[in-house]
This record gives C-alpha cells, structure tokens and sequence, in this order.
C-alpha cells in the first residue's frame, strides 16, 4: 500500500511534526510506501518567526510541485491531507485539481477554517468561509485533534474519528529526574503563540509572590511580566526533550 504524506510544513513546524511526521516510521513497519510531500519550506518558518524575507519563489515552487502531486496521486492508495491541498486558494479551484479517485484522509489539529470565516478582509471572508468545510465534505475521513474541531467535522463529513495530538512516549521520557528546590513552571510554543502567555499574566504573579518559582518559556517571544522571572530557551528538536523534563509542571 503507497500513501501520499501532504503536510503544510517541514518537520522544524510542530503542527505537522507531530500529526504527520512522527508516524512515519511506524506506518513503514506495517507495510505502508510512504512518500511526503510537505508544501512550505524551513524557510517560511523562519519567515513567519524570526522575520527573515518571504521566500516567495519556493513557495510558488511549492504549490506547483503540489499539484503536480496530485495530479499523479492514481500512484497511491491513500492521500493524509493537512488541513487542505492550497491555501489561500477558493475551495471550487480546488475541487477541480482534487478528484475522489484516491481516498483523501483530511486532518485538522487547531481551528483553522476561522482563519478565512472570522477573518477581517471581507473579501477573504466572502471567498474562503467555507473553504475547510468544502475540504472536510470531499475528503473521505476527517481526523479531528479535539471535540471542537470534531463537532465543526461532523456538520460536513460522516466518516470523522477523534485524533489527539500526542508524542512517543518512547522517545519523550523524564531524563532530568533529579530536581532542584526552584519549582518550575514550562511553556513549549511558538512566537506566534506566546501572545497567549498574557492570558494567566495575573495567576503567574500571584503565584511568584507566594512560592519561588522559575518558568521556562521554549520558543516563545521575548515578553516580559512584571515581578515574573522569566527564562526564554530557543526551541531545539536535539534539546526539547531534556528542557522539558526539567518541568514540575507544563502549562
């Protein structure tokens, strides 16, 4: 059996890390040909958090060599789909170059169709609300990563399964065990993400003023809290492991 991986990202992004990517070994055990065939480089990675120039060339190389893929996909038996084949793209655009001949699994780990449905460009809106909808109608399962995208699934697909997001447990084992008297709180996120950090500013000061505390914020931007101490550490595939296991507590 041959499967066409479709992640939005390289493996440097934890979204499709860890709903594609950390499969893939597993998947060739049971006999599967896996191809993957992610859409944007490390390069637009770098792009959307450390403000590097747009790699518009390998982007457009990288919606050319995917519908090319596609095109070609009688080659396999099975397409695992993040999220949808282009975005930004209307859905009726899409329906044309993505037929049913190949089963499609669509896979969905945030709510990601409001990004076009509550988007403030009316004309994004206009065009695009009901893009991840079309998507999920035409895919033959939907894999959900919580009950609120499984909810929002089940409105345009019957053939839709709970799929958490999760990690190995092989690989993410407490290597650290051997803790110090500072309790440690842990965040592990994106600089995109670490806006919401804001969100428990209040709850992160009070618990500083009763307990000695240090917190370890993994790949978030450089934000500051008043009365907090705060520990910023560049995310590192080679590290998150041990970084981690140096948590009390993750938030």
């Amino acid at each position: 059996m041959k499967i066409l991986i479709l992640p939005r990202y390289e493996p440097q992004a934890a979204s499709s890390r860890y709903r594609f990517y950390q499969y893939i070994p597993y998947l060739k055990t049971q006999g599967w040909e896996v191809t993957v065939k992610p859409l944007l480089s490390n390069n637009y990675i770098k792009y959307l958090y450390e403000k590097t120039p747009l790699p518009v060339g390998e982007i457009l190389l990288g919606y050319f060599e995917r519908m090319i893929q596609i095109l070609n996909k009688k080659n396999f038996d099975l397409i695992w789909l993040q999220q949808e084949a282009f975005p930004w793209i209307p859905s009726f655009i899409e329906k044309i170059i993505v037929s049913r001949k190949t089963k499609i699994v669509a896979d969905y780990d945030d709510a990601f169709f409001h990004r076009y449905d509550q988007n403030k460009n009316l004309i994004v809106r206009s065009l695009l609300k009901d893009k991840i909808d079309s998507v999920m109608e035409y895919s033959d399962m939907v894999l959900a990563g919580n009950n609120y995208l499984l909810e929002r699934a089940k409105l345009n697909n019957k053939n839709v399964k709970l799929f958490p997001t999760v990690v190995d447990t092989n690989i993410f084992k407490n290597t650290n065990p051997i803790k110090d008297d500072v309790f440690t709180i842990g965040w592990i996120g994106s600089p995109g993400t670490s806006k919401y950090i804001k969100l428990i500013e209040d709850v992160l000061k009070e618990v500083s003023l009763e307990k000695d505390i240090r917190i370890n914020l993994i790949g978030a931007n450089k934000i500051k809290i008043n009365g907090v101490s705060l520990n910023h550490i560049k995310w590192d595939q080679n590290t998150e492991v041990e970084e981690i296991s140096k948590f009390d507590v993750g938030i």
